[in-house]
């Protein structure tokens, strides 16, 4: 899988990637609850910053919410079956990016 990239989402350009991984999170509403809305997710906001992770299709999303001036806090979601090694592996690329 030497073909991963990142990709920075944009609800205007990639709302059908927001919606895909939005539907990942739905089956999963038994282990906890629905913590943010997909309006909330999908919205254009400048405070969200959105990645998504692809090889030939997408893999995950990652999604971050600046709650306060330089404190974000991070999601993600991911499509069924994708390892904890490559979500693991697009994590660390985001942060090499984001503290470098």
């Amino acid at each position: 899988m030497d073909d991963l990239r990142l990709q920075l989402l944009a609800p205007e350009t990639d709302f059908d990637l927001y919606r895909e991984a939005w539907s990942w999170r739905r089956p999963k509403t038994h282990i906890s609850a629905e913590q943010m809305s997909f309006e909330t997710f999908a919205a254009n906001d400048p405070t969200h910053l959105t990645v998504g992770w692809f090889n030939s299709e997408l893999l995950a999303v990652y999604f971050f919410q600046e709650w306060q001036p330089r404190h974000f806090e991070g999601h993600f979601t991911s499509k069924k079956g994708v390892s904890r090694e490559i979500l693991l592996r697009g994590a660390r690329e985001i942060l090499d990016l984001m503290l470098t």
